[in-house]
């Protein structure tokens, strides 16, 4: 079987290749037509995504690539445990500040069985890392003209968390009693020293 034949059988090469000049020739206008907006500098209208689509994208095609191993492994922790499960595959464009924020005080109000805080204001606030991180991205890639959590504040940490992580001090209200062992001068010899004596 000839190179020719095998190519596309009862065609020659040069056929193919008119067929294929052809039918580029006949996409030109319709190209030209779908970038005519870009290349006069107009808006590209994105076709809209959800935001757990958009996560796993965002996760495949910057965070893996991009990021170091153990820092994607906390992008990933934070948007399957925390993110996704709260904002579902709601659009992107409909994500506003105050969703964002009112995240964040949800979060701050769940609490466990016992009545103790579910999470710390700093895990809540990890979160919000990559959460920012996507929705900038977001905006980069076309998807939104603004990102909703550029302007969000992180939760205040409670004064407990922040003394957590100080030493605490073991300094009493009175320095403490030195104990003399030295005899008095007006003892006898023969007394020695029987017992003592407390300065300070």
């Amino acid at each position: 079987m000839s190179a020719v034949a095998a190519t596309a059988p009862g065609r020659s090469v040069s056929a193919i290749a008119s067929a294929s000049a052809s039918s580029a020739a006949a996409s030109r206008p319709a190209r030209r037509e779908a970038f005519a907006p870009v290349e006069r500098g107009g808006f590209v209208e994105v076709a809209p995504i959800g935001f757990a689509d958009f996560a796993a994208r965002w996760i495949e095609t910057y965070a893996r690539p991009n990021t170091k191993a153990s820092t994607c492994r906390d992008y990933e922790g934070s948007i399957r445990n925390h993110l996704v499960p709260y904002f579902g595959n709601v659009e992107l464009r409909h994500i506003t500040r105050e969703m964002v924020q009112r995240y964040l005080a949800d979060k701050a109000r769940s609490q466990k069985a016992d009545g103790t805080p579910t999470w710390t204001p700093k895990t809540i606030n990890g979160t919000l890392v990559p959460l920012r991180e996507m929705l900038s991205h977001a905006v980069d890639w076309g998807y939104l003209e603004s990102s909703p959590a550029a302007m969000v504040k992180p939760l205040r940490r409670e004064p407990t968390e922040r003394r957590s992580s100080r030493p605490t001090s073991s300094r009493s209200s009175s320095p403490p009693r030195r104990v003399s062992t030295r005899c008095s001068l007006g003892w006898r010899r023969s007394s020695g020293c029987a017992g003592a004596s407390f300065s300070g």
